[in-house]
């Protein structure tokens, strides 16, 4: 019997939350269903090819049917963190291994919840990086 790793459960436990959120999470563009469940696209990516699998496949449909029948209290979400200003995102990305790529490269999605913002601060820094003569950061 196949066992799905502990992140891939909490993933699917918050899909079942959702009408139709296992539907989104199996069949969503990448980057939207990673940035809808704040989670890396990498795992997003995992539990789809887990899934493959026919044993994991009805493993995920009990974890799924299990969370809808008791649902998890909704924990208390952490004090905001999201950055609305794009030289504090600048920042930000400058202190990550190729954050600033991200920054500059990246899904505007997978950038902005990787870095803790919002899209349209994501846009601003990049407007701001390459109106730089060099495109270094700020």
């Amino acid at each position: 019997m196949i066992q799905l790793p502990v992140e891939l459960v909490k993933l699917l436990e918050a899909a079942a939350c959702h009408p139709e959120g296992e539907s989104a999470l199996f069949e969503g563009h990448l980057e939207s269903v990673a940035a809808l469940y704040q989670v890396h696209p990498q795992t997003v990516e995992e539990l789809r090819a887990a899934i493959a699998q026919p044993a994991a496949q009805a493993q995920a449909a009990r974890i799924v049917e299990r969370a809808r029948l008791n649902p998890a209290p909704v924990p208390t979400p952490e004090p905001a963190r999201a950055t609305t200003c794009h030289q504090t995102l600048i920042a930000r990305a400058s202190a990550l291994p190729h954050g600033l790529e991200l920054l500059r490269r990246g899904p505007i999605e997978t950038a902005a919840m990787q870095l803790e913002s919002h899209p349209f601060v994501v846009e601003q820094a990049r407007l701001h990086l390459a109106a730089r003569p060099n495109g270094d950061q700020a």
